[in-house]
């Protein structure tokens, strides 16, 4: 007990290890402020005008198949083309018809609407003629809120790794690991300590983060717990191995940030890019931290068939690095000694 208070203690002076704990805790009060139900683009077109330059006839039809805003003058008009947070498509009279004016950078929907809308409108009349049936469709699942909230989860649990890595790497510098050495602690103890402190450490702003802006069902909640458990097993292994390689903080930082990449970077391009039944998705699975976000996004989406699929993935990594780790610490004692000439 005196060991794992000592750690705990480390915490409070490590501020990187602070940092890492309040971080995520902080952006998901922010994702719960100031992000709403959705924020993916509306279904419906946004059309930009000038006003009094601008035949009623063309509002109204404009009216009919979006959101019409009108603006004082041109430079109003192309500053709000141009404001990347929009996808105002710019319309001006041009004759009998009308012209379109758009930045570039829409959605490529958007862009072709653009290109359409002067023949559209020109041939409107005949568009009245013709039976439109519209089918019912399933609601569109907001990604972007649950992807933003994942993220955050992710790097919540990389706090046990950061905790890990910068304490181990710090007692080699201060040379406290020349005292653990000589004290009554086995080696076996000394991780233990470690572990639990970075699982304790991931797993309690992993689960603050989750309450402030992740929704959770009930049925979930076992799922939820043993995926944020096993994941903040994983990080605090991770954060062993950096501890063990690393000599210097410098080197610490960088192996650091480069597991970290590794950690959120895959995941996101995985679940975006690669097709659910593809090979390529399946061999995702060797990344540690794709088993946890895959998990996730199945509990936010309410898609929770394949969660015990992710749990036993993550159990395997936890088993994997854990014997990966041993068979690195035991290669190493017996590596032969550098002669000194």
């Amino acid at each position: 007990m005196k060991g794992l208070k000592y750690q705990l203690k480390n915490i409070g002076r490590d501020k990187l290890c602070l940092i890492s704990f309040l971080l995520p805790i902080i952006i998901g009060i922010m994702i719960r402020v100031f992000v709403g139900e959705t924020i993916l683009p509306p279904n419906e077109s946004s059309f930009g005008i000038i006003q009094n330059q601008t035949d009623p006839e063309i509002i109204q039809w404009l009216g009919e198949n979006g959101v019409v805003t009108e603006y004082v003058d041109t430079i109003q008009l192309e500053e709000a083309i141009i404001e990347p947070s929009t996808e105002m498509i710019g319309v001006l009279q041009a004759g009998d018809g009308i012209k379109t004016l758009i930045a570039g950078d829409e959605f490529s929907v958007n862009q072709l609407i653009a290109n359409k809308l002067p023949d559209m409108y020109g041939n409107r009349m005949d568009l009245n003629k013709v039976d439109i049936n519209i089918l019912s469709s399933t609601p569109t699942i907001d990604l972007v809120k649950p992807l933003l909230i994942v993220l955050t989860m992710l790097t919540a649990m990389f706090m046990g790794c950061t905790f890990n890595s910068m304490n181990m790497i710090g007692e080699k510098e201060d040379g406290i690991e020349l005292v653990n050495d000589i004290l009554p602690l086995t080696y076996f103890d000394y991780l233990s300590q470690k572990i639990v402190i970075g699982v304790i450490g991931g797993v309690s702003s992993t689960i603050i983060t989750g309450l402030i802006c992740m929704p959770i069902s009930m049925d979930n909640i076992i799922p939820y717990i043993l995926l944020v458990f096993l994941s903040g097993f994983i990080s605090a292994m991770i954060g062993l191995f950096i501890g063990e390689i690393a000599e210097g903080l410098m080197v610490g930082i960088v192996f650091l940030k480069m597991v970290m990449i590794f950690f959120i970077a895959p995941p996101l391009l995985f679940y975006l890019f690669a097709p659910d039944s593809s090979i390529i998705r399946s061999m995702s699975y060797l990344f540690p931290s794709i088993g946890t976000f895959y998990g996730l996004m199945d509990i936010i989406t309410d898609q929770s068939q394949n969660i015990w699929i992710n749990i036993l993935v993550l159990f395997i990594h936890c088993l994997f690095w854990t014997l990966l780790f041993f068979i690195v610490r035991k290669l190493e004692r017996f590596a032969p000694l550098k002669s000194v000439e």
